[in-house]
């Protein structure tokens, strides 16, 4: 029905023709303008809404792929092939709003999908211009590979922005003390007030002063924070390169699809401490899926610099499975990172005697390994050797059988 036509039979019915009276207009024109109105509009849908990306091989880098097919687990967009020249692909929901997020999925024959956690929500953007999504495919066999590199990056992202905002804060206290300190000094130096007023002075200068060391140790222990946030990075990177698409939906498989779709908070969320205590209290067969949801949990707020409360998760930890040796493990290892020795050794004391109970003898030696490296460190100087001394004579074992692994480890032993 086209916009003229409308017009006309508007004014036909609003304006009498030949008149300056006002006229009253019968309420069945007006009923039947509405009608004819509302009619115009049938057809007419909202735009709908794109989701445009790329899909390259092993890397977000690598080589375009051509020809994958591209697709919503829900059926709602019509089915897409990868382009030449970039890999581009354009899915379309005219059912969906910008911001919300999709599932998607990719096939192509030989390939499989590297990132595939971010495909359980991909998110329509607002902005046509914004970076297209990324897939990335690789070999079955490659597939953790190169998945580990690919999410190496995530948690480092986040450590980098909160260091380097808490390191700016630092930053600006040390300016403003050094000048507060350079207006005393020369206030001092001019005052011809009595000795108390002058005495009055130095002491605040001396508190400066003090503060000032006390800042400049404090940048110290920034770099020493930022060294264990990333040791908790690497290892966050190793676990999201890990899962696979077959695992069960957990609370700790939930958070780490969250983490690796950059809903940091999100994932905070769904490992509410109180939601873990309820699930370790299910069941005995959840008890090593709490474990390792604390564990994340700790993973998590050590990113945020929040050492205690993470101390508490990976205690928690071992707490809900006693028996554990990862549980036990990874808490000496956290601790050694923020230089916790004594809480440290005796983990690794515990994690060790669990390893020779029940435990592989690849567990026995990295365990040794590391209160090597611990106990060098408090200077216990003959039962570090021991330690070394054995966690090497089990890693040239296993490297007899499988030297591919382990001859490695009989380096960095050696070492």
């Amino acid at each position: 029905m086209s916009e003229g036509f409308l017009s006309r039979v508007t004014r036909t019915l609003l304006e009498p023709a030949k008149s300056h009276l006002r006229v009253a207009v019968p309420l069945r024109w007006l009923l039947a303008l509405a009608l004819i109105t509302s009619l115009s509009c049938v057809g007419q849908s909202r735009a709908a809404t794109e989701l445009r990306g790329v899909v390259k091989l092993n890397h977000v880098g690598g080589e375009a792929v051509k020809g994958a097919t591209v697709f919503a687990e829900s059926g709602e967009a019509t089915e897409s092939l990868s382009k030449a020249p970039g890999g581009q692909f354009t899915l379309v929901f005219p059912k969906r709003e910008p911001g919300e997020g999709v599932r998607i999925n990719v096939k192509f024959a030989g390939l499989v999908v590297v990132n595939f956690l971010e495909l359980r929500r991909a998110v329509l953007l607002r902005d046509p211009g914004s970076d297209p999504f990324v897939v990335v495919l690789s070999k079955d066999a490659e597939r953790e590979r190169w998945a580990r590199q690919h999410y190496q990056l995530r948690p480092d992202v986040v450590v980098k922005e909160e260091h380097d905002r808490r390191v700016g804060a630092l930053e600006d206290r040390l300016r403003q003390g050094a000048v507060k300190i350079d207006e005393l000094t020369r206030e001092l130096a001019q005052s011809k007030g009595s000795a108390e007023q002058q005495q009055k002075l130095r002491t605040e200068l001396d508190d400066l002063e003090r503060q000032r060391r006390e800042e400049s140790a404090e940048r110290s222990r920034l770099e020493q924070e930022l060294r264990q946030t990333r040791a908790v990075a690497e290892r966050l990177g190793k676990e999201l390169s890990e899962a696979k698409p077959t695992d069960k939906a957990t609370l700790h498989q939930r958070a780490l699809e969250a983490f690796a779709q950059r809903r940091f908070d999100d994932a905070l969320n769904i490992l509410d401490e109180a939601a873990l205590d309820r699930q370790t209290q299910q069941a005995q067969t959840q008890l090593e899926d709490s474990a390792k949801g604390y564990q994340l949990r700790g993973q998590l707020l050590a990113l945020k610099f929040r050492f205690d409360d993470a101390e508490k998760m990976y205690r928690k930890a071992y707490e809900a499975v006693p028996g554990s040796f990862a549980a036990h493990f990874e808490y000496g290892l956290f601790a050694q990172n923020l230089n916790r020795l004594e809480e440290s050794r005796k983990a690794y004391e515990r994690a060790l005697a669990i390893a020779r109970e029940h435990g592989t003898e690849a567990d026995v030696a990295r365990t040794l390994n590391n209160l090597g490296v611990l106990l060098s460190d408090q200077n216990r100087m003959a039962e570090a050797r021991a330690a070394y001394e054995e966690a090497l004579m089990t890693y040239r074992a296993l490297a007899k059988t499988n030297p591919e692994t382990y001859l490695p480890d009989v380096a960095t032993t050696l070492n």
